[in-house]
């Protein structure tokens, strides 16, 4: 148990290192990141160079299945500057390209916490519902934004449920610069595990084809839990357009 406890308390603290130095890091050290990411380059201005600023720059080519694929293959390191590359949905008509339902994916966290992370996820947060597997985004009676997740039943691949509601909330990043928060608190009991979670969207890819249809549309999040190093130890995921929405 003490091992354990040992390897999880070094993966969480080598987590929030990784998280602070990318997070103090100048253009020039970020560029110097990209430039060491084959797969990374595919996704900023291809003309960059250390010593430049970088910019987001999606190939529109791409499928979401293709993105989803290079994203799980990327170390949590390069998810984390990718992500804090792309923009926050601030403006009123860039958050309605969150109404729907979206696909979930966990994505690297680095050694022991991926696995951790999964369970986290599949066994606790999903409990009974089944495995993690997205987010909907709806407007309430209030007009206010508000989401739940969705679980894929472990029993009945064809069954989705949905549970622990969120408010979505503009305003300063955890991470930099602004920021769209899912924010768990007035949903969960006092002492609830679930209490002190937040996560972060922004938008990597939306609507490229520009036809009114946007489920080639690509969010990159990071997930948070307030006991276990909140925003430094945060986890990466994606979420993808439910594209049965547009059948």
């Amino acid at each position: 148990a003490s091992l354990a406890t040992g390897v999880l308390a070094f993966s969480s603290a080598r987590n929030i290192a990784e998280t602070i130095s990318i997070m103090s890091s100048q253009e020039d050290q970020t560029a110097e990141v990209v430039d060491k990411s084959p797969l990374l380059q595919k996704y900023i201005s291809s003309d960059k160079k250390i010593g430049s600023s970088v910019s987001l720059l999606v190939p529109n080519d791409k499928t979401s299945d293709d993105i989803v694929q290079d994203l799980k293959q990327m170390k949590r390191k390069e998810l984390l500057t990718l992500f804090l590359l792309c923009e926050a949905p601030t403006a009123t008509a860039e958050k309605d390209v969150l109404l729907g339902s979206w696909d979930g994916t966990l994505l690297n966290n680095n050694s022991v916490l991926t696995s951790v992370s999964g369970f986290i996820s599949n066994e606790l947060f999903g409990r009974k519902y089944g495995n993690w597997c997205g987010k909907a985004f709806g407007i309430d009676n209030g007009g206010k934004m508000i989401g739940i997740n969705r679980f894929r039943s472990k029993t009945n691949s064809a069954k989705v449920d949905q549970e622990h509601k969120f408010d979505v909330k503009l305003s300063q990043s955890k991470l930099r610069g602004e920021g769209c928060l899912l924010d768990y608190s007035l949903y969960q009991e006092k002492y609830s595990p679930w209490k002190t979670m937040v996560d972060e969207v922004r938008v990597l890819r939306c609507n490229p084809h520009n036809d009114g249809r946007d489920d080639c549309s690509i969010l990159l999040g990071m997930g948070s839990l307030g006991w276990s190093g909140a925003f430094l130890n945060s986890q990466p995921f994606c979420l993808a357009r439910c594209s049965s929405e547009f059948q």
